[in-house]
C-alpha cells in the first residue's frame, strides 16, 4: 500500500510501497519499537518510540510535534487497520521540518 517514508537522517520525504505490518515497519524505520501518533482524522504517524531517549539527534516536526528518527505515514480505518496514506506527497514535503539537535557540550 502506499506510504509516505519520513526519513530524518537524509532529511527527504518519499512515496514507498509498504505492507502496514508490524514487522515491516521495525525494518523500515530501523528500530524495534514503534508508537503510533495520530495527527489528522484518519492520518497517523508511525515512528521509532524510543527515538527520544535512544541518542537519536536527527528528527522533525509535523503537526506541532517533535519526532525523533525516521517516520511512516499511513491513514487508518475505523477498526484501526493500517490504510494506503491518502496524504499527498506534495503537502508532506511542505509541511515537514527536519531538525538535528546540537551535540552536548562538556566542560
Amino acid at each position: 500500500m502506499r506510504a509516505i517514508f519520513i526519513d530524518a537522517t537524509a532529511r527527504t520525504v518519499s512515496e514507498i510501497d509498504h505492507t502496514g505490518k508490524l514487522k515491516a515497519m521495525y525494518q523500515t524505520l530501523g528500530c524495534g519499537l514503534v508508537d503510533c501518533i495520530s495527527v489528522g482524522p484518519t492520518q497517523d504517524v508511525w515512528i521509532d518510540d524510543e527515538g527520544e531517549i535512544n541518542g537519536t539527534e536527527k528528527g522533525f516536526l509535523l503537526a506541532g510535534r517533535r519526532f525523533f528518527g525516521n517516520a511512516l505515514l499511513l491513514d487508518s480505518n475505523t477498526r484501526d487497520d493500517c490504510t494506503a496514506s491518502t496524504v499527498e506527497l506534495a503537502t508532506v514535503k511542505r509541511i515537514v521540518d527536519f531538525f538535528e539537535l546540537a551535540p552536548a557540550r562538556t566542560n
